[in-house]
């Protein structure tokens, strides 16, 4: 069992001028990641995150998916690039 917290609990309390940079390595809960941090993630310059298109946990969503996730979707976030491992770094085009 692992403690966890929305990351929109606690963002505007420690970073309400926004974050530049999002690093998320969660084991297939990026989905859950984003839908709990969707005020972080809006006001967040840059999110790094892990994927696989071929799921290795239970829930995992795809690039494609993620992507469209990401509050304002495909037209807010550009993706940069795809880098070692299936990290995919996205960059919010509103920022």
């Amino acid at each position: 069992t692992v403690w966890g917290v929305p990351l929109d609990s606690w963002f505007p309390k420690y970073l309400p001028g926004g974050a530049d940079f999002i690093r998320a390595d969660l084991q297939g809960a990026e989905g859950d990641m984003i839908t709990g941090g969707r005020y972080a993630i809006a006001n967040s310059r840059y999110v790094y995150m892990e994927f696989y298109d071929k799921p290795l946990y239970e829930g995992q969503l795809p690039l494609h998916a993620l992507h469209d996730l990401l509050p304002g979707g495909m037209e807010q976030w550009e993706l940069l690039g795809i880098y070692e491992n299936e990290n995919a770094l996205f960059r919010n085009l509103e920022l």
